[in-house]
């Protein structure tokens, strides 16, 4: 999760925020670690693109 965060310049309070709105990486418990596997980590990354280009597709936002 350490990792994870740094790579994609978050921080670890948006990161559970993300998982607690069920917005955040597929994550892996390991006894008292939090892990997420590089596939997950993809995924996620797809899902957030698709999800920016839906929003300029159908929100008023600047672009």
């Amino acid at each position: 999760m350490k990792q994870f965060c740094s790579s994609h310049s978050i921080g670890r309070t948006h990161f559970y925020a993300l998982v607690k709105q069920g917005r955040g990486p597929q994550i892996m418990k390991v006894g008292r670690r939090t892990l997420i596997s590089e596939e997950a980590a993809t995924e996620w990354r797809r899902s957030m693109q698709m999800a920016v280009s839906v929003c300029r597709d159908s929100c008023s936002l600047p672009q």
